[in-house]
């Protein structure tokens, strides 16, 4: 079956997983060009998950998050711009963990990924699908991060704690404080438990795991409550 283009409401209800599921019906996500299964894979990500929720739920009417063919355009403009198997920037989860970076365009996120490459040669592709919100910082601000990193561990520990958990940078700079809906520690759990590389096998394994627990619990409405 052919994906069709489906005008859709930005939420996360049944609605939203309905949507997905139609788009996908007949041939599976494997039976589409891999730009359009990236497309897939940040809408089931969007729809299942609690920080993207919040985030419409706390826009007002008309705003970015709630116009879904905003969202997708700016989706499918980074996903022709970052190809996960030659930049290892894995568009689909690096969105679905910070959708702000949605208001980014190509444009913008490619100069992002270019300066922070250039002040922290640590940051790679997969450092960024663990810490997105990197590409709303300022560079400048990073690069100073990093060198007291160093200054405090030494360059060799400095690299690893960068490659392994470059949160510690964003943990620097305040940003889940002053960023809104990231001050809260829930917030920050679930945006590490999204599978953090490009991993499409352990992004469908979680996916299946959430599937299964809402039709045992019979999980039936927007707000997730059970029946």
């Amino acid at each position: 079956a052919t994906t069709t283009a489906t005008t859709r409401d930005a939420s996360v209800g049944r609605a939203g997983a309905a949507v997905v599921r139609r788009r996908s019906a007949g041939d599976g996500e494997h039976g589409v060009p891999e730009s359009e299964r990236q497309i897939e894979r940040f809408w089931r990500l969007w729809t299942g998950s609690a920080n993207c929720r919040a985030l419409v739920t706390a826009s007002a009417r008309g705003a970015w998050p709630r116009d879904a063919a905003f969202v997708e355009s700016r989706v499918r403009a980074l996903v022709r711009v970052f190809d996960l198997e030659s930049t290892g920037v894995d568009v689909a989860v690096v969105c679905a963990r910070e959708p702000r970076v949605l208001t980014l365009t190509a444009e913008d996120a490619t100069r992002a990924v270019v300066r922070l490459k250039r002040a922290v040669p640590e940051i790679t592709g997969r450092v960024l699908n663990l810490a997105p919100g990197l590409l709303l910082c300022d560079v400048d601000a990073v690069r100073a991060a990093r060198v007291e990193l160093e200054g405090e561990y030494g360059a060799v520990e400095a690299k690893r704690r960068v490659r392994e958990s470059p949160d510690v940078l964003l943990d620097m700079l305040d940003f889940f404080d002053d960023n809104g809906s990231h001050g809260d520690e829930k917030t920050r759990q679930y945006t590490r438990a999204v599978p953090p590389v490009g991993d499409t096998s352990a992004v469908d394994a979680m996916l299946a795991n959430r599937e299964s627990a809402a039709r045992k619990f019979h999980v039936n409405r927007d707000d997730g409550t059970t029946s």
